[in-house]
């Protein structure tokens, strides 16, 4: 079956098969009615062999979503954590930016203080 651990029996009554043969015994209707009842079973087999490889594809189809999906949702995270680096990177150049001319302003004042002090 489509479940783990989960099987098909097949099987055919080896006596039944064996009375086609050619004995004497089995009529032809009783022949036949073996043949029915052996075509059944095969019958039955096939259905549900088919019940199982159609339940397989109906799985292997969800699990394929399943995966499509997953990679999206890793490629998101993967373009959100790189737009977000970017966006920390702009940050810390402006700041090392207004760092910078802050200094410079403090430098250009105490320089103005010394050269009014001097004059």
């Amino acid at each position: 079956g489509a479940e783990a651990n989960e099987t098909i029996d097949f099987s055919l009554d080896a006596s039944n098969m064996a009375s086609l043969a050619g004995s004497s015994e089995a009529s032809t209707a009783d022949r036949l009615s073996t043949i029915d009842e052996a075509l059944s079973q095969l019958t039955q087999t096939q259905a549900d062999i088919g019940a199982v490889s159609n339940r397989l594809e109906s799985t292997a189809s969800s699990l394929s979503n399943a995966n499509q999906i997953a990679q999206e949702a890793y490629s998101r995270v993967m373009d959100t954590d790189y737009a977000a680096a970017s966006a920390e990177k702009a940050r810390l150049d402006l700041q090392k930016q207004v760092t910078i001319a802050l200094l410079s302003q403090a430098n250009a004042q105490k320089d103005d203080v010394l050269r009014l002090l001097n004059a």
